[in-house]
């Protein structure tokens, strides 16, 4: 945007010692590198002491009249986990529910581990049910962020799965 620019612009400031620069006046070899580098620039320094540097001042200085907001969590953790914890419990409860043919059907897929069946390391979802938590889980809660298929499709994939999650999900976000 500056470099090659047609007319001079001009660099405002209350740090007198860059007036150096254009003037090659350079006391160190740090100050000639930045001098080399600023050659670059068509451009003049103008001194402002800073007690008249209103515009700098605004932007850089810490008024007492500002005081910091405390964060807080949107959520607390005790909540996120006793969400959790009461999905897997629903989870672990609709297993029983599967019919013998899905069973089978996805016998070969699954391993059982803790009470609970996975997908390579991702939770079986079993129901249509729980499958629909899931999907409020991953794209309405506020954690989520009511985001759209492709970054649902995302969330929902580190931790769950199957076998229509990706149509599920479209359908739902729609």
């Amino acid at each position: 945007f500056l470099m090659g620019s047609k007319e001079p612009f001009e660099v405002r400031t209350d740090h007198r010692n860059l007036q150096c620069l254009r003037n090659f006046v350079c006391q160190n070899s740090r100050q000639a590198r930045w001098a080399f580098f600023f050659s670059q620039y068509d451009f003049y320094i103008t001194y402002i002491p800073g007690s008249q540097n209103i515009l700098a001042d605004a932007l850089s200085r810490r008024y007492p009249d500002c005081t910091p907001v405390p964060a807080q969590p949107l959520l607390e953790p005790s909540k996120i986990i006793g969400v959790a914890q009461s999905f897997l419990e629903e989870v672990q409860l609709e297993y029983p529910n599967l019919s013998d043919d899905e069973i089978e059907n996805l016998r070969p897929l699954l391993h059982k581990r803790q009470g609970y069946y996975y997908y390579h390391d991702l939770l079986f979802i079993p129901t249509n049910r729980v499958r629909e938590k899931a999907l409020q889980m991953c794209h309405d809660s506020p954690v989520a962020g009511h985001r759209g298929i492709k970054a649902t499709q995302e969330l929902l994939s580190r931790f769950f799965w199957w076998p229509t999650w990706k149509k599920d999900i479209e359908t739902y976000v729609q």
